[in-house]
């Protein structure tokens, strides 16, 4: 930094008035910069601000901290994590989906966490083998279908690669993480060879392409295009708040339960904040923002103790196998994928 002295003596000697008006602008901009409040919390997101901010602001308010909120896809925030590396001003990695906290762990970019508060609030199922990261909300796989399909005929996942849905199915893309995840769990309860054979059946049961948007594919089942589909109770509660009732089955009640994926959190092993970023985690696990999580995302809370009345949650088994161990199959999963041709 320049100082006052320094500074008069550059503007005695300068005789173009330009550059000594840049340079006082310059360094007012210095002063401004240098009393300007840093965070108290760093956080690297993907998740949707309309469910992030209000409970960043309820967490400033309760506080007192600054939280500073660095948005972006999961797979850019990764990239980027990885080249800051030990520079990385993050203290907190919010991600939509455990595939990207696993290959995040993969990196070695997560601290692992002693906590008595996540170890109680969140399932043993819905964290990593080591606490380095943590399901924060979870979403289901139902089985969604229109008007004149029997409930009774779709309870499973495998059912719906029988020749009676041929021409009737719908599904999102395998470029979703939740498709993939969801393949990672055939081949984990079913093995590669009966998995293999219970995808190609999904795609020659197809009524149209895969689709990109979950939207589009509530639009087909809603005009009759799709007797069937696959879709995350998300996607299901969210269009029940807005009046629009989409009859699902909770499928594999007898079997697996239903497949699940995440939103979750981690703290980064080069933190420079690690306590607080910690404390941060551990309260969005709490009943007050548990709460507001689930009303915003729409998806189901860790929490036992809250309903979700849209799908009568939690009164229907979901997958109770580690999380961990399915994603780690998505690789293999992936060959499944793309030798059954599932765009």
């Amino acid at each position: 930094m320049i100082d006052a002295e320094t500074t008069l003596l550059l503007a005695i000697t300068m005789k173009n008035h330009l550059l000594l008006t840049l340079l006082i602008s310059f360094l007012l901009s210095c002063a401004q910069q240098d009393k300007s409040p840093k965070p108290d919390l760093v956080i690297y997101s993907a998740w949707d601000p309309s469910v992030l901010n209000p409970l960043v602001a309820l967490y400033e308010k309760k506080t007192g901290k600054q939280l500073q909120v660095i948005n972006g896809a999961d797979g850019i925030l990764l990239v980027k994590l990885r080249e800051e590396s030990a520079a990385t001003p993050a203290d907190v990695f919010l991600s939509n989906d455990a595939g990207f906290l696993w290959e995040a762990w993969l990196m070695e970019l997560l601290k692992p966490l002693q906590s008595q508060i996540l170890s109680r609030n969140v399932p043993e199922h819905l964290r990593s083998s080591d606490n380095a990261w943590f399901g924060l909300s979870q979403r289901a796989m139902l089985v969604v279908f229109s008007k004149g399909v029997d409930a009774k005929s779709v309870v499973t996942y495998e059912s719906l690669s029988a020749s009676q849905f041929q021409g009737k199915l719908c599904l999102i893309s395998s470029e979703n993480g939740d498709s993939q995840v969801l393949v990672a769990g055939q081949l984990f309860h079913q093995g590669k060879k009966k998995s293999l054979q219970i995808v190609k059946g999904w795609i020659n049961n197809l009524a149209m392409p895969p689709f990109a948007q979950p939207e589009k594919l509530v639009d087909a089942v809603k005009q009759g295009r799709c007797s069937v589909a696959l879709l995350d109770s998300s996607v299901v509660v969210t269009h029940h708040r807005a009046g629009v009732i989409l009859p699902f089955v909770w499928p594999n009640q007898e079997t697996s339960g239903a497949h699940v994926n995440i939103s979750g959190a981690a703290v980064l092993k080069n933190a420079n904040y690690p306590i607080q970023a910690q404390a941060f985690v551990e309260w969005l696990t709490t009943l007050e923002a548990q709460t507001v999580l689930t009303h915003r995302n729409g998806e189901l809370p860790i929490l036992s103790t809250l309903r979700v009345k849209e799908v009568n949650w939690p009164n229907y088994q979901v997958d109770q196998t580690q999380l961990q161990t399915i994603i780690e199959k998505q690789p293999s999963a992936m060959k499944i994928i793309r030798k059954a041709g599932y765009q």
